[in-house]
């Protein structure tokens, strides 16, 4: 009935074989100084009001499925975080949600990653490496990734919609999705200093600061003029 603290000043390992489900009435904190380590069957967390972790490193490992149901915001602050689930991968806090790590940030998911939340973000000042077998979905006001080391992302689909959409890479970037890739927004920018390249079937766009190139077959159902150079190769 009463609040619930738990603090653990150096490293703690949790094994559970099967189902491990957590359900609170109000806040929800867990302070970690050390590492700390799941390992379980499936995941469920259902927090009534906001849930923080601050943690040293965290690991989790899950053969099923994980699925949060926050009706607050959630934080979740480490100095590197790895997550691997076989299953898919749900989180729906009503309120914000906010991940902050120092250094790498690994997200491995054998089905599909849901998000819901009216703001999300995350900030990574290491490497990003995030790899879902399955659609990634993600539906926020405000969705935001700032990454300073190298960020490689790869999906089996990938839906983003919000009014803001912004993807910061002060590193290499790299994602890639053997499905369809749809992002909408108010406002989707994608900004490099250097070189932006997509590619789609045969066709490869290449833009920089100075130049448009469009490496593709041309066909047109009636005239067409250049008013610049062209080139054929």
């Amino acid at each position: 009935a009463n609040d619930k603290t738990t603090t653990v000043g150096s490293s703690e390992s949790h094994s559970v074989a099967g189902n491990r489900n957590v359900a609170t009435a109000q806040v929800y904190t867990k302070n970690t100084a050390g590492g700390e380590t799941y390992s379980v069957g499936t995941r469920n967390v259902k927090v009534a009001a906001n849930k923080s972790i601050v943690a040293g490193a965290e690991t989790i490992v899950i053969g099923g499925a994980r699925i949060f149901s926050v009706g607050g915001e959630q934080g979740i602050e480490a100095a590197t975080l790895v997550r691997c689930v076989g299953g898919a991968k749900t989180e729906l806090p009503i309120g914000g949600e906010a991940r902050k790590v120092k250094g790498s940030n690994i997200t491995v998911i054998g089905g599909a990653l849901l998000q819901a939340a009216s703001n999300s973000g995350v900030s990574v000042a290491g490497m990003n490496n995030e790899a879902v077998a399955g659609p990634k979905v993600v539906s926020c006001t405000n969705y935001g990734v700032d990454v300073t080391g190298v960020m490689t992302e790869s999906y089996g689909a990938r839906l983003v919609k919000g009014a803001g959409v912004d993807h910061i890479g002060k590193g290499a970037i790299n994602i890639d999705n053997s499905g369809a890739a749809t992002l909408s927004g108010a406002n989707v920018v994608f900004k490099a200093s250097g070189q932006i390249t997509i590619k789609a079937g045969g066709c490869t766009i290449t833009l920089t600061p100075g130049s448009v190139e469009v490496d593709a077959n041309f066909e047109s159902s009636g005239a067409a003029s250049n008013s610049s150079g062209e080139k054929y190769g």
